[in-house]
């Protein structure tokens, strides 16, 4: 249901009592705020029933039926103890539904005292909307409890009219802030308090708490902190002998804040009957408050990047326009390119490459100014706008960035963001042109960037390879000293023998996004997580074709645990259809392995790992390069 839906039930309520006030009860009784009601919520139900409580005789007597044909007499009895027990002890409405049809209950309750029951009957649910016809039945019941005590209390009218004046005036609010002061400047001379005070939690406010209190005399404070808050009140709470009372701002089972009425200097006692109305006022006001709350959300969405909390693409571009004055030149224009992102998001998944812009996001904040419009532009692109900033500030700003971003430690890569600036220094030239200046500028800085990045990349992954997978830091040394000797003998020619030790160092870097937990785990691995480890062949593919230096390896990488029969992995590839320097490296890390304590397995003896190779030559490994490893393997034996 629409914001405006949910003012017009409650306003609804609000003008229902009204009419009832004003009634003279000629022609069918309640028949004039009956029909009101109906006309005015037409659109929710297909038929609207009034009991009023008969006291003498335990019963609900059913006064009027309201339908499209107009309102008739009621002819129907309903006996107390029919009802469910949250209805009239506990003021809930309830929703049952019988074949095709919901009815609504909506118990006319105020304090302590039950006059009646609205019965809705409509085709629709009212789940989402039961809250708000329940303070539209408070204030029913509101009416009918003056209706009884007009004629011997005219003060209470006068105050009860003043309580839906105030309670009408919810609307005209644009911010929880405003109507805070709105309410306690209304809520004290009308209502002839000597102070009221009303408490917004932070939670509601978005920021911290909001305190405002007015006194009858005029003066009017913004408090920051009260002493002695009460805590946990679902009633209004006396103080004082009375002269005062909080009341709880409660919806929707939420705690918004607090209200205090009080009479602290006159003593003057609040009366009982003060109370029945001013808790339905305290209601709407409640509900007043969750809607802007909900109101601010629903335009905060819409301007925020939901993941960065920075201003999105669409509120960028529309300040864009009305920043550009010449009050505000030199106005300078940022962007930033993050990176590494995708790599990131291809490696350990988009949740890491969240964490990587909701870092960069805190950092952008931390050197920028309040007034600064810092956005989200696209998936891994920030734009600044910096009103009255030179282009040698701008540039402190991004050299500050860079700064902070190498200092962040808790991301699976560094931070590192190309970033490009301009200034209009006037109104001859225009911002697009800035901007594009300044666009050129970050891919001019991405390219300078470009080689130090993948490098400390490359470091970070391999260390990261050594820590998640415990190996022995001497594994990658024996590896490239066996595949040098290996290579050799099979007469490689110098270009595959350097790609054949970049292959040694790098061919598991894919592990660094497999679970240390599954790498390290000292028993047997069941299926899923043996499904796991095998993915790391194509993300250590996806690390190598991120970098131009190691693409030309890649597919090596992606292929060294197919084997010879086919029966390998990723794709199953046989014979020779597995590249050359990928058969090489199952051969000697195969060796390497079994011939080194892991922390999974002990170490084999060289006897053994050789018959090993051996079993497996012309299945898992190609022969030609068992047999020449083999040979090399006796010939360092023999010396």
């Amino acid at each position: 249901m629409i914001q405006e839906e949910r003012y017009k039930i409650l306003e609804t309520g609000v003008h229902a009592a009204e009419i009832i006030t004003a009634s003279s009860y000629s022609g069918i009784k309640y028949g004039n705020f009956c029909i009101y009601l109906y006309r005015q919520l037409r659109s929710y139900l297909d038929q609207l029933r009034l009991y009023i409580f008969d006291e003498s005789l335990q019963v609900l007597k059913e006064e009027i039926v309201c339908n499209e044909t107009g309102p008739v007499q009621g002819q129907d009895l309903m006996p107390l103890y029919l009802l469910p027990q949250g209805v009239y002890k506990h003021g809930k409405a309830i929703q049952i539904h019988r074949e095709n049809t919901y009815m609504l209950l909506i118990p006319l309750l105020t304090g302590d005292q039950f006059f009646g029951l609205l019965i809705l009957d409509s085709s629709k649910s009212w789940t989402n909307s039961m809250q708000y016809f329940e303070t539209l039945g408070k204030s029913v019941a509101m009416g009918l409890h003056q209706l009884d005590t007009l004629h011997t209390n005219r003060h209470l009218l006068s105050f009860f009219n003043n309580t839906v004046d105030i309670a009408n005036s919810f609307h005209l609010a644009n911010s929880i802030e405003q109507l805070v002061k709105n309410f306690a400047r209304q809520a004290v001379t009308p209502l002839n308090f000597d102070r009221v005070t009303v408490y917004i939690n932070s939670r509601t406010t978005q920021s911290k708490s909001f305190i405002f209190c007015v006194t009858s005399w005029g003066t009017e404070t913004e408090i920051k902190k009260i002493r002695n808050l009460p805590e946990h009140i679902s009633e209004p709470l006396p103080i004082n002998q009375n002269t005062g009372y909080w009341f709880p701002l409660i919806t929707n089972k939420r705690k918004v804040g607090l209200v205090l009425f009080d009479n602290l200097y006159s003593h003057y006692t609040i009366p009982d009957s003060y109370l029945y109305m001013l808790a339905p006022l305290c209601n709407q006001f409640a509900a007043t408050v969750d809607n802007i709350h909900l109101f601010q959300n629903i335009q905060r969405a819409a301007r925020r990047d939901k993941l960065t909390e920075l201003y999105n693409r669409a509120y960028f571009e529309l300040q864009m326009n009305q920043i550009d004055r010449e009050e505000n030149y030199p106005l300078s224009f940022i962007i930033g390119d993050v990176n590494g992102l995708k790599i990131t998001n291809d490696i350990f998944g988009h949740f890491e490459g969240d964490v990587i812009l909701k870092e960069i996001a805190a950092q952008l904040k931390k050197v920028c100014r309040k007034d600064d419009i810092i956005a989200r532009w696209g998936g891994d692109e920030f734009v600044i706008l910096l009103p009255k900033t030179s282009e040698k500030r701008a540039e402190a700003i991004i050299q500050a960035t860079k700064q902070r971003c190498k200092e962040v430690r808790n991301t699976k890569i560094q931070l590192s963001i190309s970033m490009g600036c301009a200034t209009k220094k006037n109104g001859k030239t225009e911002l697009d042109a800035i901007m594009k200046k300044a666009e050129e500028r970050m891919y001019r800085d991405k390219l300078l960037e470009r080689t130090f990045f993948r490098n400390t990349f490359i470091a970070t992954m391999r260390e990261m390879l050594h820590r998640n997978c415990q190996e022995p830091k001497d594994h990658i040394d024996r590896m490239n000293n066996l595949s040098t000797m290996l290579g050799k003998a099979l007469d490689l020619s110098d270009n595959d023998m350097e790609e054949l030790k970049l292959l040694a160092m790098l061919h598991d870097i894919g592990k660094v996004a497999i679970s240390s937990e599954i790498l390290n785990k000292p028993g047997r691995l069941n299926k899923e997580e043996w499904a796991e480890v095998r993915k790391h062949s194509e993300a250590g593919y996806r690390i190598a074709q991120a970098s131009p230096e190691l693409s030309r390896i890649s597919s090596f990488i992606l292929f060294h645990h197919e084997r010879w029969d086919g029966e390998g992995y990723p794709m199953g590839k046989k014979g020779k259809e597995i590249p050359l320097l990928s058969r090489i490296i199952a051969v000697i890390d195969a060796y390497d392995v079994m011939t080194h304590e892991r922390v999974y397995k002990k170490a084999m003896t060289h006897e053994e790992a050789v018959n090993e190779l051996i079993t497996c030559s012309g299945t898992q490994f190609d022969p030609e390069i068992v047999d020449t490893f083999l040979q090399l393997q006796q010939s360092m034996v023999s010396v």
